[in-house]
């Protein structure tokens, strides 16, 4: 599971930083690695049997980060990051629909200071997480743009 409880998130009520000091070993993919991710993205759509251009691939974040901005020009990526970046690359390359949800909820937790997640016991999203995302998603099926201002508006009426 996803839940994720201590000590500190027990009884600290308000969320801590990363820790920044700590020593950053920039990860690395294998040929092995982007092979596997290639062959995954290669047969993903024939294994739903449908074209490329009718998956739409959600691709969430580190939204630790977002909540918490590291220091500038501090970037510490994990071996997950550079798979997920890597994977969200070879599927845009071969015309599946990706979605990054970084700036989606960057943006969102920007202008509102709220959070689309559980965080710190627990990384699920939250309803405003779900429905940013599926807003997105929404966006590519119906090929509308004003289905974000709708968001927008919904969020700001508190729903």
């Amino acid at each position: 599971g996803s839940l994720k409880i201590n000590a500190r998130t027990l009884f600290n009520s308000r969320p801590t930083a990363p820790n920044e000091q700590a020593i950053c070993k920039q990860a690395s993919l294998s040929a092995h690695d982007v092979k596997l991710l290639s062959a995954f993205v290669d047969g993903f759509a024939p294994a739903l049997s449908l074209p490329p251009s009718h998956v739409v691939m959600l691709f969430d974040t580190g939204r630790k980060s977002i909540y918490h901005k590291p220091r500038q020009g501090w970037a510490c990526f994990k071996r997950d990051d550079l798979a997920n970046r890597t994977l969200a690359q070879l599927a845009r390359a071969r015309g599946y629909q990706v979605i990054d949800l970084r700036p989606v909820f960057s943006h969102y937790y920007t202008r509102t200071r709220r959070q689309v997640d559980y965080l710190p016991e627990d990384g699920h999203w939250n309803p405003i997480g779900h429905e940013l995302a599926a807003r997105e998603v929404a966006k590519i099926i119906h090929g509308d743009d004003r289905i974000a201002h709708r968001s927008t508006q919904t969020q700001r009426q508190g729903g």
